[in-house]
């Protein structure tokens, strides 16, 4: 892998040792001195209970789990398995106590016993450098019929945000794009749903639609909350959400 560039030609893909490395680094930063979620992580844990809402003991994967806060929360909806690149994460997510199951390695040539009824990963595919192998082994390790809960920035959003950081060392940043993601899925996947939460940006166009003037006529108008449905229909939430099926 190392020597290939990626579509965004930021840089060549870094060996998986030094990726592992770049997560390591920043779980411990950004997840295992502060065990509370904030607001983006409790809406993508309110997504994925929806989907896991309908009863059953399904079993669920959730790739690129970290320190396991997202597969803790939906313990209770079934078998949970999660894994992690990070090693150190792992271990974190396993200290903390779930009943759900944690591996660490790669997911691509990771093998599994059995299939699962559901996949989810959150804001892991952007960081994977081969797109249609990743979604190649979510489809081989689903039920036909079964669920895949795709959360990803939004790069639309994202190349407009002063929030977005600089590429860091180890770090593989490769935003996938929704006609990419479209035609990666259509093979095996039926898409049943594509939307967006959290409205987000201050450059560009969504300087505009997010400033005072914009958003808060339309809250005026609307309320806030279905001004935020709005927005987030239009898909300029910074993260994307598309449910797919597998095809039996």
């Amino acid at each position: 892998m190392t020597g290939k560039h990626l579509d965004s030609g930021l840089a060549v893909i870094p060996p998986m040792e030094e990726q592992a490395s770049f997560w390591n680094d920043w779980n411990l930063r950004f997840r295992k001195l502060s065990q509370s979620m904030d607001a983006y992580q409790n809406r993508q844990l309110e997504t994925a209970k929806r989907w896991l809402s309908g009863g059953g003991e399904p079993r669920v994967l959730e790739i690129g789990c970290g320190t396991g806060w997202l597969t803790a929360g939906l313990a209770t909806f079934g078998t949970l398995v999660g894994i992690d690149l990070s090693n150190d994460a792992i271990e974190e997510a396993r200290r903390r106590g779930s009943s759900a199951s944690f591996l660490a390695g790669d997911i691509v040539k990771m093998d599994f016993p059995g299939r699962f009824d559901m996949v989810i990963t959150v804001d892991t595919m952007a960081h994977v450098s081969d797109h249609a192998a990743f979604i190649g082994k979510v489809s081989s390790v689903l039920e036909p019929g079964g669920i895949f809960l795709l959360m990803t920035q939004n790069s639309f959003v994202w190349n407009r945000s002063s929030q977005l950081m600089p590429l860091a060392k180890g770090q593989v940043r490769k935003w996938p794009q929704l006609a990419e993601l479209g035609e990666l899925l259509t093979r095996d996947f039926q898409i049943e749903q594509v939307s967006s939460i959290v409205p987000a940006g201050d450059r560009g166009i969504l300087r505009l639609m997010n400033s005072r003037y914009c958003a808060g006529v339309l809250r005026k108008l609307l309320g806030a909350e279905r001004q935020q449905a709005l927005y987030e229909w239009l898909l300029i939430g910074k993260e994307l959400v598309i449910v797919a099926r597998r095809k039996g």
